[in-house]
């Protein structure tokens, strides 16, 4: 997952300047295409060269059935129960660019409540800078900070990229407390493109998370680093060829530290609409990787090279002004914190959203992954998830809004290496609250 964004922030700015230059035929940009929306957060006018967001959220929450089965789970802290809680979320959003230079930062302060306890709270923090450092080339890095007070868990699916299967630790929100012990994360991500020649461009990329955890001997680190190389064939068609490495490790547990993963990145890539009207598009891209995996063995010995194919594919098809539906599929292979062993995964995903009013919006996601942890052997594992929300501008700044969240995943409980990881995680809830969106600073 955090490869993908050094690869989107490192393309982003070939993807503007060819937009620059785009001749009229080719496809506008949505906000183009499509300009109405709704009366609460409605994005900055076209030419803002500054801005300055403060965000809040002031929520309730009610969880059932948090464990499918709290067996064989090492706590460190007080279990997390069914029942109600509650929270504020604050934030600041400041961007600014210009032609050659963009910077954002972010920062926020959570609180969470729970009958009984005492008070959570979260700090993050996150800052990004992006630069054409000459004509043709552009450089960009991102850092960011998170603190949490509980061992958290989100989704093996990623609610905000769809199809895309992720780490169930990245996305660290108050939502999926499990237990009390304080977290402490780190994110770096450094990228570079340049385009050599009109239809041809080269990227490379490293990328650095670290999770340390209080007196704790399974803090975990995960590296990686790659280059690739893009060229275009025709408008919607053209090939990559790329390769990286990337490794999970545990420094306080060195005999749980295994080979990694050799990603050699070579595939087809392919985006056009399909109608007339160009509201249904659809993209796939190919590629495939090298790992070592346990093939069912205990030890190093045991361990055989294994190959595997890779993919993703999307389909997204615009409804009226508003409405989007969209289907993605994907086929991937990565380490996550907690297993010694690589995930080999599968996942489907579809998303619908848009406005019922100018006032009231919707969205809804369901997804499904089904998987094997190594290669070689029965360690089947799966993952679901359903959500679905209403969103009701009261004014353009201030929002009520309600979610439905449903996921569940269940991992035979022999395979995580942390004993804290629960096997089987069952959540069904529901969110209500108020939200706001202010601006603070609009400069041209």
């Amino acid at each position: 997952m955090a490869v993908a964004l050094v690869l989107a922030s490192t393309v982003a700015p070939s993807i503007a300047r060819a937009q620059e230059t785009a001749p009229p035929t080719e496809v506008q940009p949505p906000e183009v295409r499509r300009p109405y929306r709704g009366l609460f957060g409605s994005r900055p006018a076209p030419g803002i060269a500054q801005a300055l967001d403060f965000t809040a959220s002031l929520y309730g929450a009610y969880d059932d059935n948090v464990y499918a089965d709290r067996a064989g789970i090492a706590l460190t802290g007080p279990l997390r129960k069914s029942g109600w809680f509650g929270g504020l979320e604050t934030g600041l959003n400041y961007t600014r660019h210009t032609r050659r230079l963009g910077f954002g930062a972010e920062g926020g302060v959570g609180l969470t409540t729970y009958e009984d306890e005492p008070l959570f709270t979260t700090y993050r923090a996150a800052a990004n800078f992006n630069a054409r450092v000459t004509r043709y080339g552009s450089f960009s890095i991102t850092q960011a900070f998170v603190y949490a007070p509980e061992y958290r868990l989100g989704l093996f699916i990623s609610p905000s990229s769809v199809g895309t299967f992720a780490d169930p630790f990245v996305d660290l929100a108050t939502d999926y407390g499990v237990f009390r012990q304080n977290s402490y994360r780190s994110s770096t991500n450094v990228g570079y493109t340049q385009e050599l020649r009109q239809h041809a461009s080269l990227s490379t990329f490293y990328s650095l998370s670290t999770a340390n955890y209080q007196a704790n001997e399974l803090d975990y680190i995960n590296q990686s680093a790659g280059a690739r190389y893009n060229y275009q064939l025709t408008p919607n068609a053209g090939f990559h060829l790329g390769y990286s490495y990337g490794s999970g490790r545990y420094p306080n547990a060195p005999r749980f530290n295994l080979s990694g993963i050799h990603n050699i990145d070579a595939g087809l890539d392919y985006n056009k609409a399909l109608s007339v009207s160009r509201r249904t598009h659809f993209s796939f891209s190919t590629g495939s990787a090298l790992f070592y995996a346990n093939e069912g063995a205990t030890t190093e010995t045991g361990r055989a090279l294994n190959f595997a194919l890779l993919g993703n594919a999307n389909l997204t098809h615009e409804m009226g002004r508003t409405w989007t539906a969209a289907l993605a599929y994907q086929r991937s292979v990565a380490f996550h914190e907690g297993f010694v062993e690589p995930f080999l995964a599968q996942s489907v995903s579809a998303t619908l959203q848009g406005l019922l009013s100018r006032r009231l919006r919707f969205d809804a996601l369901t997804s499904y992954t089904k998987g094997a942890v190594s290669v070689g052997t029965t360690n089947d594992f799966d993952s679901y998830t359903a959500s679905a929300g209403l969103e009701y501008g009261l004014t353009r700044y201030l929002a009520a809004y309600t979610d439905y969240l449903y996921y569940q995943y269940t991992i035979p409980p022999e395979l995580a290496l942390d004993p804290r990881f629960p096997p089987n995680l069952s959540r069904n809830g529901v969110r209500f609250g108020i939200r706001t969106s202010l601006p603070v600073i609009r400069a041209k």
